[in-house]
C-alpha cells in the first residue's frame, strides 16, 4: 500500500499569507506562516522504515510518504502520529486526502479461485480499499484516543473510500470553534489502520483490529492517495473555512444531536452514521440488514513453544452479534477429530475458564463432527453476562494480557458445562482464539444508583432548608420492561414534606454534546414542556411552533413528574416507585390518584405550624396525560436528568422548588 505518491497543483491565488505541505507532488508556497511536519509511526507494535519516520522538516514529495507498505498482509496494523508546527503567526489548518487509487495490478491463482471477478489489471478495480480501515483523531500527541479527542474520520463501516477519496477535513477553521493554531504551538492527529476488522469502541475509546478471513481477493491489489496540508493566517480572517480552498469538499461542520437511525447523517458527530453507529445497534433495520455482526477464526496452534497457528486446514469460523439479548452465533468448524464431540465455549482466565473468582465462564453450544471432521452450530443462547465478563481476567483493569473474551473449542469430554471449567489439559485437538471479542448483552438486568445533589436553591417552599446535608439516592434496575423501577431513600429532608419526582430533558439547545434531544422529545410528548428562552411553561402546539427542533428559535426542555415522595417526623424516606403515571402536579385529597384538591392539607410541623403539609397517606397525583398506573415507556436508551421538587400544593411562598438533582441514564426494553 502506497499513499501519499501522485502530484497535486493548481491552487487559487490567496491573498493572504499561507503555505502548503504536502507528502506528493506540491509545490510549497511560503510566506510569513512556515508549517513544518515530522512524523511517528509503527507497524504492527514495531517501528518500521515503511511508514513515515521523520523529525520537524519540510516535506519532499517525491520521497516523503506517511506509508509506504508492498507487502501488507491481513491481521496488519499500524499507528502514526503526525504533527503540524507553525512558526511565527497564527494559522487555520487543513487536511486534504485525494488522488484515490485502488487497483487490482495482477491476478494470481488465488484471486481467481476467490471469484475476485475484477481479477487483472483494471485499475481501481481492486478490493483492499474494502479492506482497509483508517481511524484518525486530534490528539494530544500521547498517541492514544482519549476521551475530549474529537474524531476526524473513520470507515469503521465501509470501504477507505468513503474517507479517503476526495475529501477536506477541518483541523482548524472557523467551523470548528474558531480558534486557530497559534504561533509556535503544535497541532497533533493520531491514525491508526488495519487490515481486518477495525473495531472502535466509542465508550472506552479504544480501537483494536482483528484479521479477517482468507480475503485472497485482495492478493497483489494496492491502493495510494495524496495527503495533503494546508495553512492559512488567521489574523484579518475570522471567516476562513477550509471548505473553500480550491473548491474543497470539507466534510461539513457538526453540531451534535442525537443519533438518527436511516438518515445516512452523523448527528451526533462521533463520526459513525446509520448502522454504523453503536447507538443504531437495537434498531431492527439495522439488525436486519446484518450489521453489527463479527466474524472471527479459531485456529489449531503449537502449544508447546510459541502458540503459533498451524497452517493445515484446521480451523473455525465463528460469526456473531456484537450486541442483543441473545448471542446469536454460527460456527463452522474443518479438519477436526471425526465423529467426536466438541464444545464451544467462552474461556475466562485464569486457568480452569470460570474467572477468577469462579463466577463466569460459558457453554456457548455443543455438536459431534461428521465423518469428514466438519462441524457446523449455530443457536442463540442467553449468556446472561457481556463479553468478557467482570470476574475474567481479560476484564479491562484485572492485569490481563490482552483485554477481551476468548472463545476456544476443546473437547465435550474435556470439558465441565456445570462449573464451567477444563477438568483436564488435552490442548493439542483445541481450536484457540486469535483475537478476543467483545459482545454486549442488552438484556442483562444491573442495578444502578445515583445520588441526588444539593442545588443550591435560594427559594424554597415555606423557609430555608440546608439540602447540603440531605442524602438522597434512587436505587433502580435497568434495562426495564415498559417501567422503570426503583427505591427512593432519603434523609436529611424538610420533615414531613412531599417531593415530586421528576425526569427533566437535556435539549443539546441547552446540553451541547451531553443532551439528549430524542430523550427530551419524548418525555415532553409524555409529560409537559419548559421553554427555556420566555422561562415559562408551554404546551404541545408551543413545541411544535417554537421549538429550534421544529423550525423555531426557543430552547424547550421536556420535563415529566412521574412519582413522590414523603418525609417524615425526622425529614427521612424509603419508597419504591414506578414511572407508571404522568402528573401535572400533586395534591393532597385523601391517596387517590387523580384528584384535585387539597381537603386534607395540615399544620403537621410544630418548628412550623402555619406551614401547609400532607400526610404520606393522603397524597396523590393530578393526571397530566393517559391514565392513573397505565403509562408505559418505550424501548430506548433514556439520558435525562432526575429532579426532586419540592410539593407546594398549590400554597407559598416558594413553589415548586428544584433543590436535588443529578444525571440519569436507563434502557427500556
Amino acid at each position: 500500500m502506497v499513499i501519499g505518491v501522485a502530484a497535486i497543483a493548481g491552487y487559487s491565488t490567496y491573498s493572504f499569507f499561507s503555505d502548503t505541505e504536502t507528502a506528493a507532488g506540491n509545490i510549497f508556497r511560503a510566506g510569513e506562516i512556515d508549517l513544518k511536519i515530522d512524523s511517528h509511526c509503527s507497524y504492527n507494535g514495531q517501528s518500521s522504515s515503511q511508514c513515515g519516520e521523520w523529525e520537524l522538516k519540510d516535506l519532499i514529495p517525491t520521497s516523503d510518504k506517511f506509508f509506504n507498505f508492498s507487502d501488507i498482509k491481513p491481521g496488519d496494523f499500524g499507528e502514526n502520529t503526525i504533527s503540524l508546527h507553525i512558526d511565527d503567526n497564527d494559522a487555520w489548518a487543513c487536511l486534504t486526502i485525494d488522488n484515490l487509487k485502488n487497483d487490482e495490478n495482477d491476478c494470481n491463482d488465488p484471486e481467481e479461485k476467490a471469484n475476485d471477478e475484477t481479477c487483472g489489471t483494471a485499475a481501481d478495480q481492486g478490493e483492499l480499499a474494502q479492506n482497509l480501515f483508517f481511524t484518525a483523531w486530534a490528539d494530544n500527541g500521547d498517541k492514544v484516543w482519549e476521551s475530549g479527542e474529537p474524531l476526524l474520520f473513520s470507515n469503521k463501516f465501509g470501504p477507505a473510500s468513503d474517507i479517503l477519496n476526495g475529501k477536506t477535513y477541518a483541523l482548524a477553521d472557523s467551523t470548528t470553534g474558531g480558534n486557530p493554531i497559534m504561533g509556535g504551538q503544535t497541532k497533533n492527529i493520531g491514525l491508526k489502520w488495519c487490515f481486518g476488522t477495525m473495531v472502535v469502541d466509542e465508550t472506552s475509546h479504544t480501537i483494536s483490529c482483528d484479521k479477517l478471513g482468507e480475503h485472497n481477493d485482495t492478493q497483489t491489489d494496492s491502493i495510494s492517495a495524496d495527503v495533503k496540508f494546508y495553512v492559512e493566517q488567521s489574523r484579518h480572517n475570522e471567516n476562513f473555512k477550509c471548505s473553500e480552498i480550491n473548491g474543497g469538499n470539507e466534510e461539513p461542520a457538526c453540531t451534535p444531536v442525537a443519533e438518527i437511525c436511516g438518515d445516512a447523517i452523523d448527528n451526533d458527530c462521533d463520526g459513525f452514521a446509520d448502522c454504523g453507529d453503536s447507538d443504531c445497534n437495537a434498531d431492527t433495520a439495522c439488525q436486519a440488514a446484518g450489521n453489527g455482526h463479527e466474524t472471527v477464526r479459531l485456529e489449531n496452534k503449537f502449544v508447546t513453544d510459541d502458540w503459533h497457528v498451524i497452517d493445515d486446514g484446521t480451523y473455525g469460523d465463528l460469526t456473531f452479534n456484537e450486541s442483543g439479548p441473545t448471542f446469536d452465533y454460527s460456527f463452522s468448524g474443518h479438519g477436526l477429530i471425526s465423529g467426536t464431540a466438541y464444545s464451544l465455549i467462552y474461556y475466562a482466565d485464569p486457568w480452569a475458564g470460570n474467572g477468577m473468582n469462579h463466577l463466569t465462564g460459558k457453554l456457548i453450544g455443543s455438536g459431534s463432527t461428521n465423518g469428514s471432521g466438519d462441524l457446523t452450530l449455530s443457536g442463540s443462547p442467553d449468556l446472561d453476562t457481556d463479553l468478557p465478563n467482570s470476574d475474567d481476567k481479560n476484564y479491562p483493569g484485572n492485569g490481563g494480557t490482552e483485554i477481551g473474551a476468548k472463545i476456544i473449542m476443546v473437547l465435550s469430554a474435556d470439558y465441565d458445562a456445570t462449573n464451567h471449567i477444563l477438568n483436564t489439559w488435552n490442548p493439542s485437538p483445541y481450536l484457540w482464539e486469535t483475537s478476543v471479542i467483545f459482545y454486549d448483552d442488552t438484556d442483562v438486568v444491573s442495578t444502578e444508583t445515583i445520588t441526588l445533589n444539593d442545588l443550591g436553591a435560594a427559594s424554597q417552599y415555606g423557609y430555608i432548608h440546608n439540602y447540603s446535608t440531605a442524602n438522597v439516592s434512587f436505587a433502580y434496575d435497568t434495562p426495564a420492561n415498559d417501567k422503570l423501577s426503583g427505591t427512593v431513600t432519603a434523609t436529611g429532608l424538610k420533615p414531613y414534606a412531599t417531593y415530586q419526582l421528576k425526569f427533566d430533558g437535556k435539549p443539546t439547545c441547552k446540553y451541547g454534546a451531553s443532551g439528549d434531544d430524542l430523550a427530551n422529545e419524548y418525555i415532553g410528548n409524555k409529560g409537559r414542556w419548559w421553554d427555556n428562552t420566555t422561562n415559562a411553561n408551554t404546551n404541545d402546539a408551543g413545541y411544535a411552533s417554537n421549538s429550534i427542533y421544529k423550525g423555531g428559535t426557543h430552547c424547550i426542555s421536556g420535563y415529566l413528574v412521574w412519582g413522590y415522595i414523603t418525609a417524615d417526623a425526622s425529614g427521612n424516606a424509603t419508597k419504591s416507585v414506578t414511572t407508571d403515571s404522568s402528573y401535572h402536579v400533586l395534591w393532597c385529597s385523601g391517596g387517590t390518584c387523580g384528584q384535585s384538591n387539597n381537603n386534607l392539607l395540615a399544620f403537621l410541623d410544630p418548628l412550623h405550624p402555619a406551614l401547609n403539609l400532607c400526610a404520606a397517606g393522603n397524597v396523590n397525583g393530578q393526571i397530566e396525560r393517559g391514565s392513573c398506573g397505565g403509562m408505559i415507556l418505550a424501548s430506548g436508551t433514556y439520558n435525562l436528568g432526575m429532579i426532586l421538587n419540592e410539593e407546594s400544593f398549590h400554597q407559598g411562598p416558594g413553589t415548586w422548588t428544584a433543590v436535588m438533582g443529578n444525571e440519569i441514564s436507563f434502557d427500556i426494553d
